[in-house]
């Protein structure tokens, strides 16, 4: 698979812990996406299930861990 669509951040990231990847997270954290690891982050934002969405892009663990990194 090159990419699944998550609603629950825990199902989103227990899935990139156990396959790798990275994941797309909405602004408004609405909707999680999980791509494969062969997408870097600049193909992940110009996909098409990215298309009008805001966003950040992470391989990171958690949440909590994702947001430690923008803020830093």
């Amino acid at each position: 698979m090159e990419y699944i669509g998550f609603k629950s951040e825990s199902n989103a990231f227990w899935h990139r812990m156990n396959n790798g990847g990275w994941i797309f997270i909405a602004s408004d954290r609405r909707e999680y996406i999980w791509f494969a690891l062969k997408f870097t982050p600049t193909l992940i934002l110009k996909h098409r299930v990215t298309q009008g969405l805001s966003g950040i892009v992470t391989c990171a663990r958690t949440i909590d861990e994702a947001v430690k990194r923008i803020a830093a």
